[in-house]
């Protein structure tokens, strides 16, 4: 196998599990891969300052969904959790339009993240793409 059919299995298997994702989330963004993702978290994130480190983003203002590197099935699982906490933001008390003005530190440790965090994880585990007794 090459590296171009590689990288395309890759996509393949991503987008697969981005259908699973909006079936079970009930959320339906945009997909965003490679450097079009990260041109798109680059122009439109507050996450610029994170531009060497960033996998990947949920855009709320434009419902896009940006992974960087389409290997990062957990990143995935990640931002489609925050597309379905934007979904159900007034149910679920989850506060966006005060993103843009948080300090990076108050948001990586914000209730959205760890959510999202346990989420992805979960996910993965779900799909047996992680160890169970992973911690």
């Amino acid at each position: 196998m090459n590296q171009d059919s590689d990288k395309q299995y890759e996509i393949e298997i991503l987008n697969m599990h981005f259908e699973i994702l909006k079936t079970v989330l009930k959320v339906e963004p945009e997909l965003k891969l490679g450097d079009e993702a990260k041109e798109y978290i680059r122009k439109n994130s507050n996450e610029q300052c994170l531009d060497k480190i960033t996998k990947g983003a949920f855009i709320y203002e434009h419902n896009i969904v940006a992974v960087v590197d389409p290997k990062n099935i957990k990143t995935l699982a990640h931002e489609m959790r925050h597309a379905w906490q934007y979904k159900n933001r007034e149910t679920i008390g989850f506060d966006f339009d005060g993103s843009k003005k948080t300090k990076i530190s108050d948001y990586i440790f914000s209730k959205k993240e760890a959510d999202a965090r346990k989420f992805a994880k979960y996910y993965c585990k779900l799909m047996g793409l992680i160890p169970l007794i992973d911690s």
